[in-house]
């Protein structure tokens, strides 16, 4: 027979935090410390995962909202990143062999922009010195002898075609279609009438001749382009002697200072070559027509851009690697975006228009994303595991696989990419990652995994008045004193409630540090104590318990049929916790279980009425194996019960109220009245051991302000799980109406405990034959269900009852 449940001591009900256990007065005394707290496991995958070159070793930070996740990864990531070298910076320059595909540059941190600067400053100075070797005094003697070597060379060419031309009868004139040659008569140009005179033969004469000179024309036309050519060539030469010796003295100059860097030693190369063939770019622009008067024709883009530099990652102030925690990733906010320009409605582009993303900017580093955010954003999810599978960068533009038509773009030279990836996440949704995406095991190899609880100990208790301690320095708060930090441990075991363990949701305790500075402001006082922190719990439940309060209006007026008083048979009060989301509370709700003759077994009103969910239906079915194990082992036995929870129309899940219709069955059965002011939660199984329920805290305080509602006997009390005892964290209230006798709780490790404190007689124990002490509990129990196997057979004929489908025992 198991030992008769001991009530309760106040000393049980709530852990108490010793004011005495911090080291220090108030946190006015502490130094701040924004150490991870509570996370050893989390915190050893973080190490590990930044400390790991192999690929693939990526992190993901797994966890409940307000854990800490997003601190401890920023906290270890900027940590780590002061130890590592600060990455390179990174720019685009023109290609002058593809230039839709512009050259990637990488250089060390701070000179991407010293080139940058080099290169504009270079371009200025060939502008000048440039157009001065051009207006210098030899470049013009040599141009000048050159084109005047070619026009005479042109007037002797013409001057012989203009002699044979005459000797064959024509005249040669010059115009701005070309070279005509006229029939001459009389040492004139013929006439429109001299050429209607003449015979048909003197007509075919002078056409042959014109033709035979026409070949002679073509063939000087010929040597003379020809000459213009040479000419043109010999320009070029003297323009590139000129513009060598200024270009080749600023372009040495460069080579010198970067030739530890070949990339650069190369384009600067290039940069020559283009510029020499391009001499007419660094000439005095010429006066821009316009077409039409009135008319403002927009500004056409400088030649010159093409020599610009895009530095698209500057590393110049950056201490150690990069920590980029970026709150929108978008496609183009992580692997960068190519920008346009409208002009004249064009769209165009080009390399000093590619912007970094965050993979850029955090490249060398560390990247932290939130996942859903990443998941919610259209195409970046693929992007970003594309670059972390090909270590590189590819920019792309996300609207060409829609577009009807394909338009030709840039595409620049992808960058080398070597980064540690961060995602932050819940728990379920990393776990569908891993089980339903086949990349996400392959580069996200480690799991920091932040749990909502940690140990209650000594250092626990310090590292909370640290975290205090932080909280009011990094925002402004007032002190708080010993009493104020004991009551945030306090309020830190009520979250998790449990009095060994203290949460870990942060978010939760600097919320109530905030709003108890505020409470303490609004008294006036300057520092914050236990009675602040107190009144802040008190007020944040004020704002939320609007439902709860109206519930019990409703038991006090009697919409809501409660007893805590007096003994029913059949009926019990069960406990039930409702959430709001932001706040729980536990609620009463009458049980009641009607006994008759039948072979239905036992009927859950609200299983069948599909009120209940799974599990609730699960606690119902384990009670049929209780019933079978317990009084179904010699014959079977049949009956019809139905249980129910009066006045319920939301629904009820979870099997902590599988112990509270046990009861109602057998006190039903036993024909014996259970004690109204007792109420009841608890799971049960088919051996009859009461099992931890979740919520006993908010059960317990939604039954003990009915009470106080409908008024104290000194009686009233609640029947809870031994098992769940550890985790009593109960308001101070109650604590003292226990300990003045007005409430009573009583732990419950087996069922027969729980019947024997509600009915008041004993549960009874087997005897050898299996059968149970006359009057006890379970011997009436038998007799009743015996009587009603009984009256079945004979109504059925004498056999009929005991291989009935559906008799559930």
């Amino acid at each position: 027979m198991p030992d008769q449940p001991v009530e309760l001591t106040p000393d049980r009900l709530r852990a108490y935090c010793d004011p005495a256990s911090f080291q220090s007065d108030s946190t006015a005394e502490m130094e701040a410390d924004a150490g991870i707290i509570g996370q050893p496991r989390a915190a050893s995958a973080i190490e590990f995962a930044i400390s790991v070159t192999a690929a693939g070793y990526n992190l993901y930070a797994a966890g409940e909202p307000g854990t800490g996740r997003n601190t401890a990864i920023r906290i270890a990531v900027e940590h780590a990143a002061k130890e590592k070298p600060i990455p390179n910076d990174w720019c685009y320059v023109h290609n002058f062999d593809q230039p839709d595909a512009p050259n990637a540059l990488s250089l060390p941190a701070g000179m991407g922009c010293q080139l940058k600067n080099d290169m504009a400053d270079l371009i200025t100075e060939l502008r000048e010195e440039i157009r001065k070797a051009f207006e210098g005094k030899a470049y013009e003697e040599r141009r000048a002898h050159l084109l005047k070597e070619l026009q005479e060379k042109r007037d002797e060419h013409f001057g012989r075609f203009k002699k044979e031309a005459e000797e064959r009868g024509f005249a040669v004139e010059q115009s701005g279609g070309g070279i005509l040659t006229l029939p001459i008569r009389d040492g004139k140009p013929m006439s429109s009438q001299d050429w209607e005179e003449l015979s048909d033969e003197d007509k075919e004469d002078l056409e042959k001749r014109q033709e035979n000179l026409q070949v002679v024309m073509r063939d000087i036309t010929r040597q003379v382009r020809e000459l213009e050519k040479q000419a043109r060539e010999k320009m070029g030469n003297l323009e590139r002697i000129i513009a060598n010796l200024p270009l080749s003295n600023a372009i040495d100059e460069l080579r010198e200072k970067y030739s530890e860097y070949k990339e650069v030693v190369e384009y600067l190369e290039t940069v020559k070559e283009d510029i020499l063939a391009n001499l007419d770019d660094f000439k005095d622009e010429e006066e821009q027509q316009v077409p039409i008067p009135g008319l403002k024709m927009p500004r056409t883009s400088d030649p010159l851009h093409r020599y610009q530099i895009n530095v698209i990652v500057d590393n110049c102030n950056t201490k150690g690697a990069p920590v980029v925690i970026e709150t929108n990733p978008s496609f183009y906010n992580l692997v960068g975006r190519l920008e346009y320009r409208s002009t004249m409605g064009t769209m165009t582009t080009d390399f000093t228009m590619i912007k970094a993303g965050a993979l850029h900017r955090a490249n060398g580093g560390y990247l932290v994303i939130q996942a859903l955010d990443l998941l919610r954003n259209n195409m970046s999810w693929d992007a970003l595991k594309r670059a972390i599978r090909n270590c590189k960068i590819s920019l792309e533009d996300m609207n060409e696989q829609y577009r009807l038509i394909q338009t030709q773009g840039l595409k620049p030279e992808p960058i080398p990419l070597d980064i540690k990836v961060v995602l932050v996440g819940s728990p379920l949704l990393g776990m569908l990652l891993y089980q339903y995406d086949e990349d996400f095991r392959k580069i996200f190899k480690v799991k920091a995994d932040f749990g909502l609880l940690m140990d209650k100990d000594e250092e626990a208790l310090q590292a909370y008045a640290s975290f205090i301690a932080t909280r009011a320095s990094e925002e402004d708060l007032l002190p708080f004193d010993r009493t104020a930090m004991a009551r945030v441990v306090e309020f830190g075991s009520r979250i998790v409630a449990d009095q060994e363990k203290l949460s870990t949701q942060f978010i939760q305790i600097a919320d109530l540090l905030r709003e108890s500075d505020y409470w303490t402001r609004q008294e006036g006082s300057d520092t914050v104590t236990g009675e602040h922190v107190k009144k802040a719990i008190e007020e944040k439940i004020y704002r939320s318990n609007r439902i709860e309060e109206r519930l019990r209006e409703l038991i006090a007026n009697g919409t809501l049929l409660v007893d805590t008083d007096g003994e029913v048979a059949g009926q019990i009060n069960g406990l039930a916790v409702l959430s709001l989301g932001d706040y729980a509370f536990g609620k009463p709700s009458r049980l009641t279980a009607r006994i008759f003759s039948g072979k239905a077994g036992i009927v859950q009103i609200d299983r069948d009425t599909q009120l209940a969910g799974n599990i609730h239906n699960k606690g119902v079915m384990i009670l049929q194996g209780f019933f079978g194990h317990r009084y179904a082992r010699k014959a079977p036995i049949t009956l019809s019960a139905s249980l129910t929870f009066e006045q319920l129309y939301d629904g009820v899940e979870g099997d902590s109220a599988s112990s509270t219709e046990l009861y109602c069955l057998l006190s039903a059965l036993a024909r014996v009245p259970l004690r109204q002011d007792l109420a009841v939660t608890g799971s049960v199984n088919q051996l009859g051991q009461i099992q931890a329920i979740g919520g006993v805290n908010e059960k317990i305080e939604g039954w003990f302000y009915t009470c106080k509602l409908l008024g104290f006997t000194g009686r009233q009390g609640v029947l809870i799980p031994q098992a769940n005892v550890r985790n009593l964290m109960l308001k101070d209230e109650i604590v003292e109406a226990v300990e003045a006798g007005q409430f009573h709780i009583y732990p419950i490790s087996y069922i027969d405990q729980g019947i024997e404190l509600l009915t008041g007689r004993p549960a009874g124990e087997p005897e050898k034959d299996g059968s149970y002490p006359v009057g006890s509990i379970n011997y009436r129990v038998q007799k009743h269900l015996e009587s009603l196997s009984r009256g079945m057979r004979e109504a059925l004929g004498g056999n009929g009852g005991n291989n009935m489908p559906g008799s559930g025992i």
